[in-house]
């Protein structure tokens, strides 16, 4: 081989590229630094190290970096741990570059020292020494032993090295890791131990909110995991984390891990209804993007013979030994909670109930006392009312902020800023919502709720996904005012306020509202003009108790299905379409039994059963059952139910005005 092969088969070297980092001190320091080596011609790392041995003595460097180190000073977005190094690297790069070595070494120490004491954006930290607790980590059970630590022994999971696979994957190039499963089944404290011990020395960003999220997308430092934890918290923000934000950051190189409910994951997981408040599939987009881990209710027999090896530990014993329950339930105080909550007394019940209706309704923020006081009477009966002594609230919220076994409490007083021994408002555990929300699934909160809401509640994301609940549930009268008071900036709720102040006679109202969206959403200017005209419509016939026959047709819409379906089997023999409607739907005395016992999906499937064979008055009842539960289709189907049998005059009152908060149809407002 040639001399001039032999030197074609040696490739140089690919240059260091510079690192990326937020404007501040550090970017400033690693800016000077990659200046120096392209000015120095951007020479390999072996020629930076020969060159720092060869004139120690000459410039008198302090540090004899290796080219290790010297790849870290130039291309890595941290701060040098020594000045030394950083220092020497400098020298021969500027000794190359033929510039002032006394001068740039000058330079550089003194955006070291600012690069070092400066505060690191955004409050983050390494990953190495966050906390648990304040990542999210559910407090463990007391036992009274002396000596504990903070937290139990972590007992190693089965998904732990695929959750590892999955965070080291996204570490190299970028990705988002979402642990899905039930509260307190150990999602949190399984992600921290694993994202510590694989990434320990990666930033770590834990953000308050989207803002916060799109202000680091702007400008991203590497090598930072985000920690999201409760993932719906961001998408459930006033401003959503969007897809794109997250797709952008998994460009970035960025690790983002969080945590999700299984009800919460397999509701945003699939298209939602036509209209909806997630016109665009928001959710479903972003959850596209993320790789999913199961967490398990339970523990293994193999997870339960490696926390045998930690039972020295009393509160893990304890856990091994609690028949009924899983053991990370027992550690964060679960059972006693669920004790707490069956064991309560008219009055605790009631303040504990409202925080439940609150929570599962859309309300985030900490619930205010004035808000509990207002709301609870209409949870309890005339008798209770009546017999309630003069402390009642008193008495309940100590009742339902007592911790358990030093753990947990069914209501957390918090405060908001920083003030001292002054509690703000109260937050439900989030071990009950997932164990009790079932329970109130059929029911609409009592008008004592939505009233104290109005009042009482400010947040405007509350606002609006209160008042899109109580939309959904047919209670116009209060998902008027929450929306007003919300001035959401979503477009669909928007647009829904308005055609509720239409249906009400507030033309002028709901049109201005409908030219406000129209300035910011070009869907809905070019949908201005059809849109105004319909409302002069509805402006026309304000004074009709009947509908026209065209305003019959539309809302005969919401059994549109059920009577295309009887269509197709009307000219089979009989019993045909009632087989047919068993194939889809099961068989009709099961699914009676089933809806008797509460069970949502049984009602929805026998209501589509009786509204198919036309036995309108048995699916009545059911309807306004999935009315109250907030089914996304279940308004329009009561309408078109009653237009059926023909009353439409109360089918015509109920779309215009929707239900009191006791199920009723609504009357006219008065004037």
């Amino acid at each position: 081989m040639s001399s001039d092969e032999s030197a074609a088969g040696r490739r140089r070297p690919r240059p260091i590229e510079p690192p990326r980092l937020p404007p501040g001190p550090l970017k400033d320091l690693k800016q000077a630094v990659y200046a120096l080596y392209l000015a120095a011609g951007q020479p390999t790392l072996d020629t930076i190290e020969t060159d720092v041995a060869r004139l120690a003595d000459e410039l008198d460097l302090d540090g004899v970096p290796k080219r290790d180190t010297i790849g870290r000073i130039i291309g890595e977005p941290e701060v040098p741990a020594g000045v030394a190094d950083l220092t020497a690297a400098a020298a021969v790069l500027a000794r190359r570059a033929d510039r002032d070595v006394e001068v740039v070494v000058g330079q550089v120490r003194r955006l070291w020292e600012l690069a070092r004491t400066a505060p690191v954006p955004y409050g983050m930290i390494r990953v190495r020494a966050s906390r648990p607790r304040l990542l999210g980590v559910h407090n463990a059970i007391q036992v009274g032993a002396a000596g504990l630590a903070e937290l139990p022994p972590y007992v190693p999971r089965d998904l732990d090295a695929e959750l590892e696979a999955a965070i080291r994957v996204a570490s190299r190039q970028g990705g988002l890791v979402l642990l899905v499963g039930d509260s307190s089944v150990g999602k949190t404290r399984t992600l921290y131990e694993v994202v510590r011990a694989a990434l320990p020395n990666w930033w770590l960003l834990h953000p308050t909110d989207t803002e916060v999220i799109r202000a680091f997308a702007a400008a991203p430092m590497p090598r930072t995991v985000l920690w999201l934890d409760e993932l719906q918290s961001h998408l459930d923000d006033r401003l959503p984390l969007r897809a794109g934000t997250v797709r952008e950051l998994i460009g970035d190189g960025m690790v983002l891990v969080a945590t999700l409910w299984q009800h919460e994951y397999r509701e945003r997981s699939v298209p939602g209804p036509p209209g909806g408040p997630n016109p665009d599939g928001n959710d479903r987009e972003l959850l596209r993007l993320a790789r999913v881990v199961h967490v398990p209710d339970t523990f293994s027999a193999n997870e339960r013979r490696r926390a045998e090896k930690h039972a020295a530990d009393p509160r893990i014993r304890i856990a091994l030994d609690t028949p009924d329950a899983g053991v990370t339930q027992v550690l964060a105080g679960g059972p006693q909670l669920l004790d707490r909550w069956n064991g309560a007394d008219p009055y605790s019940r009631a303040i504990l109930t409202t925080a439940l209706d609150a929570a599962r309704l859309g309300g985030r923020s900490p619930l205010p006392s004035v808000f509990l006081r207002a709301a609870a009477p209409g949870y309890c009966t005339d008798v209770e009312r009546a017999q309630a002594p003069t402390d009642w609230f008193e008495r309940a919220i100590n009742y339902a902020t007592r911790l358990l076994l030093g753990a947990v409490a069914p209501l957390t007083p918090v405060t908001s800023g920083m003030a001292m021994g002054v509690t703000s408002g109260y937050r439900l555990a989030d071990y009950l919502l997932q164990q009790v929300r079932h329970r109130r699934l059929p029911h609409s909160p009592p008008a004592t709720f939505w009233d104290a809401c109005v009042t009482h509640l400010d947040d405007p994301g509350d606002l609006e996904r209160l008042g899109h609940a109580a939309d959904r549930r047919m209670r116009y009268r209060y998902a008027i005012p929450l929306l007003r008071r919300a001035e959401s900036r979503n477009p669909y709720l928007a647009e829904r306020l308005g055609w509720l102040l239409a249906d009400q006679g507030e033309f002028d109202e709901a049109l201005s509202i409908f030219r406000a969206v129209a300035r910011t959403n070009p869907v809905m200017a070019y949908r201005l003009p059809e849109v105004e005209k319909s409302v002069h419509d509805l402006r026309a016939i304000k004074c009709h108790e009947i509908p026209s026959a065209a305003s019959r047709e539309h809302m005969l819409q919401g059994l549109a299905g059920s009577h295309a379906f009887r269509q197709r089997y009307a000219h089979e023999p009989p019993g045909v379409l009632a087989d047919r409607l068993t194939e889809m739907f099961g068989d009709v005395d099961d699914l009676r039994r089933r809806a008797v016992g509460g069970d949502h999906n049984a009602i929805n499937r026998l209501v589509n059963v009786l509204t198919t064979l036309g036995d309108l008055e048995a699916a009545l009842p059911l309807l306004h059952a999935l009315v109250d539960s907030g089914h996304p289709t279940a308004d329009t189907m009561l309408i078109a139910t009653l237009v059926e049998q023909g009353r439409d005059r109360e089918a015509l009152r109920l779309a215009r005005y929707g239900l009191t908060a006791a199920g009723d149809i609504e009357l006219p407002p008065v004037g």
